[in-house]
């Protein structure tokens, strides 16, 4: 080993002539330094890029892992429920929801108002129409099934209103149902039901019979004619009501008008000048000089207003009508002389239908 600083040749650990540290060099060119007993020290460890500590890992517990698993599970039975739900919904009812809203109607404990038309009736309040010593009867509403009033009965006996007739802005409605209870003391809703489009309410009129079964002698009518329900200026009078049709009979009662024919037989349009409901019987129709058989007739007409009647019977609807004839029954029931005569025409000439 030769000494880096005066070049003398030596075997140890200094330099025998100047004293210099020798420069221990083992095979490899790695320095190795005598450790405190003597031997050489292990090479050194290259150093290594700091790597920040890491925060311990935290391991949920068995039970938090169940009951996740669990939630999610019923979490996502819940939404294929509804959504079943709906499918079922949607395939049975489709984008028809008038049976829907049938059993809504009849529920009692909901409103019988209908929201569905756009229009909204023009009075909220009820308004009293008739009112004796038995029964206080207010219009209430159009609603989905017809027409509906609200009955007071006062005395102690179960009634049954039943509707001859019921006209709502002077147009009578017609094919009319209607048989409701009333409990003794109480007031309930009662419906002429029948086909009526939604519309603001002016004018009401009609005829309700009031029954009380035990005792058949005291079934009367309650009649009211022409009730204001709503001020309105621009409502035509029954005078300027525009009739369909060519007229056919015409007396201080009523002007009676052939309208055309439908798949029911012959049409007739009726306005009522009196202050009472008529019945509309036929004994007799003819159609271009033929006269129709098996005809049945019996429509009423509310007061002070217009309405359809027909004469059904086996009739062409596609016909064309060049002339009409016949024998109308005009008839009062609510007259103790049972009131009635007869409306009769002969080959009227017609427009073409």
């Amino acid at each position: 080993m030769v000494c880096q600083k005066c070049g003398t040749s030596f075997e140890g650990a200094f330099c025998p002539n100047c004293g210099t540290k020798a420069d221990n060099v083992q095979p490899g060119g790695i320095v190795r330094l005598p450790n405190q007993q003597g031997s050489f020290s292990q090479p050194p460890v290259p150093p290594q890029p700091f790597v920040p500590p890491q925060p311990p890992k935290k391991n949920f517990p068995v039970w938090a892992i169940v009951l996740i698993c669990v939630g999610g599970g019923l979490l996502l039975a819940l939404i294929i429920g509804i959504a079943s739900v709906f499918t079922f919904a949607n395939s049975v009812i489709g984008d028809d929801m008038s049976a829907y809203e049938s059993v809504l109607d009849d529920l009692d404990v909901l409103d019988d108002s209908d929201n569905s038309s756009s229009t909204v009736p023009v009075t909220t309040e009820p308004v009293q129409v008739y009112d004796d010593e038995n029964v206080t009867i207010w219009f209430d509403s159009v609603v989905s099934r017809g027409v509906q009033f609200i009955v007071e009965n006062k005395t102690d006996k179960n009634i049954t209103i039943q509707a001859d007739s019921v006209s709502v802005n002077r147009r009578s409605v017609g094919d009319i149902i209607m048989s409701d209870d009333v409990a003794p003391q109480s007031k309930g809703k009662v419906v002429a039901k029948c086909d009526i489009e939604q519309q603001d309410v002016y004018r009401v009129s009609g005829e309700l019979r009031i029954v009380d079964f035990k005792s058949l002698s005291g079934t009367y009518n309650a009649t009211f004619v022409d009730v204001e329900v709503a001020e309105n200026a621009s409502l035509p009078t029954l005078s300027e009501m525009k009739m369909e049709g060519t007229e056919v009979y015409k007396d201080e009662n009523v002007v009676i008008n052939y309208k055309g024919l439908n798949k029911n037989g012959v049409v007739f349009e009726v306005k009522n000048l009196t202050d009472k409901n008529i019945t509309i019987q036929a004994d007799s129709v003819s159609v271009n000089k033929v006269s129709m058989g098996d005809i049945i007739m019996s429509d009423d007409v509310a007061p002070q207003s217009i309405g359809e009647v027909v004469a059904k019977c086996d009739v062409d609807a596609k016909e064309t009508v060049t002339s009409v004839g016949g024998q109308l029954r005009v008839i009062d029931f609510s007259s103790k002389n049972l009131t009635s005569y007869d409306a009769a025409f002969s080959n009227i000439t017609v427009a073409a239908n």
